[in-house]
Protein backbone atom coordinates (compact mmCIF):
# COMPACT_ATOMS: atom_id res chain seq x y z
CA UNK A 1 0.00 0.00 0.00
CA UNK A 2 1.16 3.27 -0.47
CA UNK A 3 -0.31 6.67 0.97
CA UNK A 4 -0.37 10.05 -0.77
CA UNK A 5 -1.06 13.36 1.40
CA UNK A 6 -4.01 15.22 -0.45
CA UNK A 7 -1.25 18.01 -0.54
CA UNK A 8 0.92 15.83 -2.97
CA UNK A 9 -2.18 15.37 -5.11
CA UNK A 10 -3.06 18.43 -5.58
CA UNK A 11 0.42 19.55 -6.79
CA UNK A 12 0.62 16.61 -9.38
CA UNK A 13 -2.83 17.33 -10.44
CA UNK A 14 -1.41 20.96 -10.82
CA UNK A 15 1.99 20.31 -12.46
CA UNK A 16 1.17 17.00 -14.21
CA UNK A 17 -2.29 15.81 -14.89
CA UNK A 18 -3.11 19.43 -16.13
CA UNK A 19 -0.94 19.49 -18.58
CA UNK A 20 -0.19 17.35 -22.01
CA UNK A 21 2.07 14.54 -21.54
CA UNK A 22 4.88 13.51 -20.95
CA UNK A 23 5.61 15.38 -17.57
CA UNK A 24 7.20 13.84 -14.25
CA UNK A 25 8.47 14.15 -10.77
CA UNK A 26 10.07 12.59 -7.78
CA UNK A 27 8.07 11.45 -4.92
CA UNK A 28 9.48 11.34 -1.14
CA UNK A 29 8.68 10.16 2.14
CA UNK A 30 9.84 9.22 5.98
CA UNK A 31 12.33 7.01 5.38
CA UNK A 32 10.31 3.36 6.53
CA UNK A 33 7.34 4.78 6.00
CA UNK A 34 4.80 3.86 2.87
CA UNK A 35 3.30 7.90 3.07
CA UNK A 36 4.34 9.87 -0.08
CA UNK A 37 4.78 13.69 1.31
CA UNK A 38 6.68 15.51 -1.10
CA UNK A 39 6.67 15.68 -4.78
CA UNK A 40 9.47 17.65 -7.10
CA UNK A 41 8.07 18.52 -10.03
CA UNK A 42 10.63 18.12 -12.53
CA UNK A 43 10.52 21.10 -15.74
CA UNK A 44 13.60 20.34 -17.29
CA UNK A 45 12.78 16.50 -17.95
CA UNK A 46 13.50 15.51 -20.96
CA UNK A 47 10.28 14.75 -23.12
CA UNK A 48 8.72 13.77 -26.12
CA UNK A 49 5.17 13.24 -26.71
CA UNK A 50 5.94 9.47 -25.71
CA UNK A 51 8.92 9.51 -23.12
CA UNK A 52 10.03 11.04 -19.84
CA UNK A 53 13.69 11.01 -18.85
CA UNK A 54 14.25 12.48 -15.10
CA UNK A 55 16.99 15.52 -15.66
CA UNK A 56 20.16 15.29 -14.17
CA UNK A 57 18.60 18.66 -11.83
CA UNK A 58 16.07 16.80 -10.80
CA UNK A 59 18.31 14.07 -9.76
CA UNK A 60 20.47 16.74 -7.48
CA UNK A 61 17.47 17.81 -5.70
CA UNK A 62 16.28 14.98 -4.50
CA UNK A 63 19.83 14.12 -3.27
CA UNK A 64 19.83 17.05 -1.52
CA UNK A 65 16.23 16.80 0.54
CA UNK A 66 17.27 13.79 1.33
CA UNK A 67 20.84 15.22 2.49
CA UNK A 68 18.66 18.06 4.42
CA UNK A 69 15.16 16.61 5.41
CA UNK A 70 16.02 13.04 6.33
CA UNK A 71 13.18 12.46 3.82
CA UNK A 72 14.26 9.70 1.30
CA UNK A 73 13.33 9.01 -2.27
CA UNK A 74 9.85 6.86 -2.76
CA UNK A 75 10.27 6.77 -7.10
CA UNK A 76 9.00 8.33 -10.20
CA UNK A 77 5.43 9.76 -11.30
CA UNK A 78 5.21 10.52 -15.36
CA UNK A 79 2.42 11.23 -17.61
CA UNK A 80 1.24 9.10 -20.18
CA UNK A 81 -0.37 10.04 -23.20
CA UNK A 82 -3.96 8.21 -25.08
CA UNK A 83 -5.25 6.91 -21.46
CA UNK A 84 -2.29 4.29 -21.44
CA UNK A 85 -2.25 3.54 -17.50
CA UNK A 86 0.39 1.01 -17.27
CA UNK A 87 3.99 1.43 -17.31
CA UNK A 88 5.57 0.75 -21.06
CA UNK A 89 8.43 -1.30 -22.11
CA UNK A 90 10.24 1.70 -22.11
CA UNK A 91 9.18 2.74 -19.03
CA UNK A 92 10.49 -0.88 -17.79
CA UNK A 93 13.80 -0.25 -18.96
CA UNK A 94 13.84 2.87 -17.59
CA UNK A 95 12.93 1.34 -14.30
CA UNK A 96 15.79 -1.19 -14.59
CA UNK A 97 18.19 1.30 -15.55
CA UNK A 98 17.56 3.39 -12.43
CA UNK A 99 17.45 0.26 -10.20
CA UNK A 100 20.60 -1.06 -11.47
CA UNK A 101 22.42 2.49 -10.51
CA UNK A 102 20.60 2.48 -6.64
CA UNK A 103 21.65 -0.97 -5.72
CA UNK A 104 20.41 0.66 -1.83
CA UNK A 105 16.93 0.26 -3.76
CA UNK A 106 14.64 -2.88 -3.81
CA UNK A 107 12.24 -1.30 -5.44
CA UNK A 108 10.30 2.03 -6.02
CA UNK A 109 6.94 3.17 -6.43
CA UNK A 110 6.09 4.62 -10.28
CA UNK A 111 2.88 6.08 -10.39
CA UNK A 112 1.49 6.61 -13.96
CA UNK A 113 -1.48 9.99 -14.71
CA UNK A 114 -3.31 9.14 -17.45
CA UNK A 115 -6.71 9.93 -19.10
CA UNK A 116 -9.41 8.22 -17.63
CA UNK A 117 -11.81 7.03 -14.52
CA UNK A 118 -10.42 5.79 -11.37
CA UNK A 119 -12.02 2.29 -10.65
CA UNK A 120 -9.78 0.09 -9.00
CA UNK A 121 -8.01 0.15 -5.85
CA UNK A 122 -4.75 0.95 -7.18
CA UNK A 123 -5.85 4.28 -8.96
CA UNK A 124 -7.03 8.18 -7.47
CA UNK A 125 -9.23 10.37 -9.46
CA UNK A 126 -7.39 13.30 -10.14
CA UNK A 127 -10.70 15.19 -11.04
CA UNK A 128 -13.14 13.94 -13.72
CA UNK A 129 -10.89 13.05 -16.61
CA UNK A 130 -7.43 12.27 -15.15
CA UNK A 131 -6.33 9.39 -12.68
CA UNK A 132 -3.31 8.07 -10.77
CA UNK A 133 -2.41 4.66 -11.45
CA UNK A 134 -0.07 2.94 -8.43
CA UNK A 135 2.87 0.17 -9.57
CA UNK A 136 5.74 -0.83 -7.39
CA UNK A 137 8.31 -1.57 -9.50
CA UNK A 138 11.04 -4.07 -8.90
CA UNK A 139 14.41 -6.28 -9.86
CA UNK A 140 13.50 -9.39 -12.40
CA UNK A 141 12.51 -12.04 -10.40
CA UNK A 142 15.79 -14.92 -10.67
CA UNK A 143 14.55 -17.04 -13.44
CA UNK A 144 14.42 -13.70 -15.10
CA UNK A 145 17.90 -12.39 -13.86
CA UNK A 146 19.23 -11.47 -17.03
CA UNK A 147 15.87 -9.59 -18.55
CA UNK A 148 16.63 -5.88 -19.54
CA UNK A 149 13.40 -4.63 -18.09
CA UNK A 150 12.05 -4.36 -14.57
CA UNK A 151 8.72 -6.21 -13.35
CA UNK A 152 5.78 -4.42 -11.40
CA UNK A 153 2.52 -5.20 -9.87
CA UNK A 154 -0.64 -2.58 -9.32
CA UNK A 155 0.45 -0.80 -5.81
CA UNK A 156 -3.04 -0.26 -3.71
CA UNK A 157 -3.39 3.51 -3.22
CA UNK A 158 -5.05 5.68 -0.45
CA UNK A 159 -5.05 9.48 -0.16
CA UNK A 160 -4.62 10.89 3.37
CA UNK A 161 -6.30 14.33 3.92
CA UNK A 162 -4.08 16.22 5.71
CA UNK A 163 -4.60 19.47 3.68
CA UNK A 164 -8.32 19.58 3.47
CA UNK A 165 -8.30 18.91 7.66
CA UNK A 166 -5.82 21.35 8.66
CA UNK A 167 -8.10 23.91 5.98
CA UNK A 168 -10.96 22.88 8.39
CA UNK A 169 -9.11 23.25 11.55
CA UNK A 170 -7.79 26.95 10.38
CA UNK A 171 -11.38 28.30 9.47
CA UNK A 172 -13.01 26.40 12.94
CA UNK A 173 -9.81 28.26 15.10
CA UNK A 174 -10.72 31.81 13.91
CA UNK A 175 -14.33 30.98 14.44
CA UNK A 176 -14.19 29.97 17.50
CA UNK A 177 -11.00 32.36 18.77
CA UNK A 178 -11.72 35.32 16.29
CA UNK A 179 -7.84 35.89 16.37
CA UNK A 180 -5.68 35.18 12.72
CA UNK A 181 -3.83 31.89 12.45
CA UNK A 182 -0.34 31.09 11.29
CA UNK A 183 0.78 27.55 9.75
CA UNK A 184 4.40 26.75 9.31
CA UNK A 185 4.96 23.23 7.54
CA UNK A 186 7.54 20.52 8.31
CA UNK A 187 8.04 21.58 11.77
CA UNK A 188 10.84 19.88 13.61
CA UNK A 189 9.87 19.51 16.84
CA UNK A 190 10.20 16.99 20.46
CA UNK A 191 8.79 14.19 18.38
CA UNK A 192 10.51 14.71 15.53
CA UNK A 193 9.58 11.03 14.60
CA UNK A 194 9.88 9.74 10.92
CA UNK A 195 6.89 8.74 9.70
CA UNK A 196 5.09 12.34 11.32
CA UNK A 197 3.91 14.59 8.99
CA UNK A 198 4.57 18.15 11.57
CA UNK A 199 2.68 21.27 11.77
CA UNK A 200 2.77 24.52 13.76
CA UNK A 201 -0.41 26.70 13.84
CA UNK A 202 -0.05 29.90 15.99
CA UNK A 203 -1.54 32.90 17.04
CA UNK A 204 -1.32 35.68 19.84
CA UNK A 205 -3.49 33.10 22.30
CA UNK A 206 -1.25 29.76 22.08
CA UNK A 207 0.60 27.93 19.38
CA UNK A 208 -0.16 23.92 18.42
CA UNK A 209 2.59 21.74 17.30
CA UNK A 210 0.62 19.07 15.75
CA UNK A 211 2.26 15.49 14.74
CA UNK A 212 0.04 13.45 12.78
CA UNK A 213 1.03 9.96 12.07
CA UNK A 214 1.08 7.82 9.03
CA UNK A 215 -1.84 5.68 10.95
CA UNK A 216 -4.11 9.07 10.88
CA UNK A 217 -6.72 8.67 10.86
CA UNK A 218 -7.57 5.44 12.56
CA UNK A 219 -5.49 7.47 14.91
CA UNK A 220 -5.45 10.94 15.99
CA UNK A 221 -2.21 13.47 16.06
CA UNK A 222 0.04 14.08 18.61
CA UNK A 223 -0.53 17.85 19.78
CA UNK A 224 1.24 19.89 22.04
CA UNK A 225 -0.50 22.93 23.27
CA UNK A 226 1.36 25.92 24.51
CA UNK A 227 -0.64 28.78 25.86
CA UNK A 228 0.52 32.46 25.64
CA UNK A 229 -0.08 34.81 29.10
CA UNK A 230 0.19 38.35 29.03
CA UNK A 231 2.60 38.20 26.15
CA UNK A 232 4.74 34.95 27.56
CA UNK A 233 4.57 31.27 26.29
CA UNK A 234 4.37 29.66 28.58
CA UNK A 235 5.38 25.35 28.72
CA UNK A 236 3.81 22.82 26.31
CA UNK A 237 1.24 20.28 27.36
CA UNK A 238 -0.45 17.80 25.74
CA UNK A 239 -3.58 18.24 24.25
CA UNK A 240 -6.26 15.21 24.68
CA UNK A 241 -8.04 15.17 21.64
CA UNK A 242 -11.15 13.12 21.68
CA UNK A 243 -10.79 9.90 19.29
CA UNK A 244 -12.18 6.80 17.95
CA UNK A 245 -14.90 5.38 15.82
CA UNK A 246 -15.79 5.94 11.66
CA UNK A 247 -16.62 10.01 12.54
CA UNK A 248 -12.85 10.74 12.81
CA UNK A 249 -12.38 9.93 9.33
CA UNK A 250 -13.81 12.58 7.80
CA UNK A 251 -11.55 15.50 7.14
CA UNK A 252 -13.78 18.10 9.38
CA UNK A 253 -13.52 15.57 12.41
CA UNK A 254 -9.66 17.18 12.91
CA UNK A 255 -11.60 20.56 13.45
CA UNK A 256 -14.34 19.53 15.49
CA UNK A 257 -12.34 17.30 18.34
CA UNK A 258 -9.48 19.64 18.44
CA UNK A 259 -11.81 22.75 19.45
CA UNK A 260 -13.45 20.53 21.80
CA UNK A 261 -9.67 19.71 23.44
CA UNK A 262 -8.79 23.51 23.62
CA UNK A 263 -12.14 24.10 25.11
CA UNK A 264 -11.47 21.79 28.19
CA UNK A 265 -8.18 23.87 28.69
CA UNK A 266 -9.61 26.98 28.49
CA UNK A 267 -7.87 27.84 25.93
CA UNK A 268 -7.95 31.54 24.95
CA UNK A 269 -9.28 32.60 28.63
CA UNK A 270 -6.53 34.55 30.54
CA UNK A 271 -8.38 33.72 33.43
CA UNK A 272 -8.25 29.91 33.37
CA UNK A 273 -6.04 28.34 35.95
CA UNK A 274 -3.47 26.57 33.14
CA UNK A 275 -1.59 23.53 34.01
CA UNK A 276 1.95 23.47 32.84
Amino acid sequence: MTIFTDEVIEQMKRDIASHAPERGGALLGARGSNLVSRFLFDPQAKTTAASYFPSDELIEKVEQEERTTGLSFKGIVHSHPNGMDRPSQADLHAFACNLAANPRLGSFIAPIISRGVAKESHEISLGPKSKLSCFEAFRPRPENLHSELAEYEKEWAYVMAIGEALSFLEIALKEQFGVPFKTISDLRGPTDAEGYQNRRIKCRLFQLDIFIPDSYPAAPPITLYSPRVKGKQLDAQDLKIPWGGLSCHAPKALADQMISALKETGAGDPSANIAN
